[in-house]
């Protein structure tokens, strides 16, 4: 909501504008009649052109309290569009313009009760007092509910902006969270790398060194023979020499490279998607049906890339308030993993289709449909390394299913 009213600074205005005029301008006029709505669109129109000009609503604040004040307009709900001004301008306004329209609203606020109290009398609203001080103590109150709801109206706005500038809504931390498990799986594929151009540059090395070697050997053999060969075997063996110079740092620097400290993802760190999914709007549920298996670190990453990314596709593609399902079903010596979704399902209801949306002709051609694209081939591939196989489908009137299954882990 607050990313919308930053974005949309003129519609936003109007629509928080016009609905504080008919709320409390709507009371007002019930209770105090016609004059009390000029006060209300003074300050309905300060609250509009706060985010545009922060003076603004200082000239409201003022021109709205001098008409009750010279006007003769009782005070009533139109304090709640003061309200809404000041933590409009401490949400958005600069800090200077923040803290005079509190001040100015406090003022204004003090001598509307003052006149109410000490002026026109508390009769107007047919309240009566008593005693010596009773006046004052009213005026007393009324001012501390002045200086005390201008300050959290304040308040409320600083800490309102605060809090989506530097914590966050919750849709940003779910936004933060998705983006640190994709990190997360780029940094243990990186790892996994490094040990690959470890492994390589190591044998590399390995070669160059018997190079050099028989380089050397065949550069004594031919000294006596012919002074070409014997320069062109040195110089053979000069530049292997070099590129053996250049392997050998790159091994050390792939070698003294500290591990990035962060494990690789597994099936346990699918538990803290499922809550934040709920938070975009899927009714979303993971369960483990049968015994689990111990798996070896790169096979749990590779279930976990699958689902992640079945789950990323289901964000692009399928509505929100659709049913996802993830289920691991686990077997004595296999496993099986379900990604379900009924966003077509979803789809046509929102559309108003009747009988699901679909025909005899959408079942048979699921029936025979080969689902392609670069997701869908990754996860196959990755699967495919670990003895695994990927099975995606449409479920006609339904949604998506993607299926990984693993046959033999024990292997």
């Amino acid at each position: 909501m607050l990313l919308w009213i930053q974005r949309n600074v003129l519609k936003s205005s109007a629509y928080i504008s016009l609905a504080a005029f008919f709320g409390f301008g709507g009371l007002d006029l019930a209770i105090n009649g016609p004059a009390s709505l000029i006060p209300a669109a003074i300050l309905a129109a300060g609250l509009f052109a706060a985010r545009l000009r922060d003076w603004a609503a200082v000239i409201a604040i003022v021109l709205a309290a001098a008409g009750n004040l010279f006007l003769g307009v009782k005070p009533g709900f139109a304090g709640g569009i003061t309200l809404c001004v000041i933590a409009m301008v401490a949400a958005f306004g600069s800090r200077l313009w923040s803290l005079i329209t509190l001040g100015v609203a406090v003022v204004a606020g003090i001598a509307l009760v003052s006149k109410l109290v000490f002026v026109s009398g508390l009769g107007v609203f047919e309240v009566q007092t008593y005693g010596p001080n009773a006046a004052l103590n009213v005026a007393l109150f009324g001012f501390g509910l002045v200086i005390a709801t201008s300050f959290a109206a304040f308040l409320i706005g600083r800490l309102t902006i605060t809090r989506a500038r530097h914590v966050g809504t919750s849709t940003d931390q779910v936004v933060a969270f998705r983006e640190r498990a994709r990190l997360n799986l780029q940094i243990a594929e990186q790892d996994a790398r490094f040990e690959i151009a470890k492994d390589i540059s190591e044998l590399v090395i390995q070669r160059l060194t018997a190079a050099v070697s028989l380089a050397d050997g065949a550069t004594f053999a031919l000294r006596g023979e012919s002074e070409l060969a014997e320069r062109t075997l040195s110089q053979v063996s000069q530049s292997a020499r070099q590129a053996h110079i250049e392997l050998r740092r790159l091994y050390d620097m792939l070698n003294k490279l500290d591990k990035v400290n962060a494990a690789p993802p597994g099936i346990a760190d699918l538990d803290p998607l499922i809550p934040l999914y709920r938070e975009l709007g899927y009714n979303i549920n993971l369960n483990h049906l049968g015994k689990k298996l111990p798996l070896e670190e790169g096979l749990e990453l590779a279930i976990y890339r699958i689902v992640f990314d079945a789950l990323e596709n289901i964000q692009v593609h399928v509505p929100h308030g659709a049913d996802v399902s993830i289920d691991f079903i686990w077997s004595e010596a296999g496993l099986q993993v379900l990604v379900k979704d009924n966003g077509v399902e979803v789809a046509n209801r929102k559309a108003g289709l009747i009988g699901g949306g679909f025909e005899v002709a959408d079942d048979q051609r699921a029936l025979v449909e080969t689902i392609t694209g670069a997701g869908i081939t990754a996860m196959r591939e990755r699967a495919g390394l670990y003895g695994g196989a990927i099975e995606a489908n449409r479920v006609p009137g339904v949604g998506f299913t993607v299926s990984a299954i693993f046959p033999e882990l024990s292997r």
